[in-house]
């Protein structure tokens, strides 16, 4: 692919001696990005077009939790803790689940001033995720259009600030698919609180 092309390329320069270069840098990110981009767009267009995506199976979702935690964690000065039962069992498709609190987790990271909070808390017909961070929040005017696709808030379009406006339209077709849904919860606190309810299969 051309994707495919212009990484090796980069790489032959880094070879040749080039390796201090910003501009090797600074490409490097825009393929990262056009590559992050395009699996956004892939996996949107997979959940528009399909009947029915899911693959149910029980899933230990503690379990999961944790090392997606632990891989997002990695490097990020917003560290992700953990308010979750011991060996949680949840028939779901688990890949999805994950892509949904992965997209959800990032976009947390991404906002906060300085730390996440994952909560699950399983209730008698639904289990329940709460994703808090401690950002400027969600304006109210807004709160409705997050979930549209190709919807992004920040004005800037530099790298910092991340996203194409998918990941979120990606949770919300993650969660309708299961049955579920995503709410952007009011709080007096500042920051959001995102809460992805999935229905049990056998209430």
């Amino acid at each position: 692919t051309p994707l495919a092309r212009l990484k090796v390329s980069l790489a032959m320069m880094e070879k040749s001696g080039h390796e201090e270069s910003p501009y090797l840098n600074e490409m490097s990110q825009d393929i990262h990005e056009i590559e992050t981009l395009i699996d956004e767009m892939l996996t949107y267009g997979r959940l528009e077009a399909t009947e029915s995506p899911l693959n149910l199976e029980s899933v230990n979702v503690t379990q999961l939790i944790n090392n997606l935690c632990d891989k997002l964690n990695r490097g990020n000065d917003k560290p992700i803790s953990i308010l979750c039962p011991d060996n949680l069992k949840f028939e779901c498709d688990g890949h999805l689940l994950e892509r949904a609190l992965q997209n959800l987790l990032i976009n947390g990271q991404r906002h906060a001033q300085s730390a996440v909070q994952l909560k699950v808390e399983p209730q008698e017909s639904n289990l329940f995720f709460n994703i808090q961070d401690d950002g400027p929040g969600i304006p109210r005017a807004s709160r409705d259009a997050i979930f549209s696709p190709f919807t992004r808030l920040e004005q800037s379009r530099n790298k910092s600030s991340g996203g194409f406006g998918l990941g979120l339209a990606i949770v919300k077709k993650i969660a309708e698919w299961h049955g579920g849904s995503i709410t952007l919860l009011s709080s007096e606190q500042p920051g959001a609180i995102f809460e992805l309810k999935l229905p049990k299969a056998n209430p």
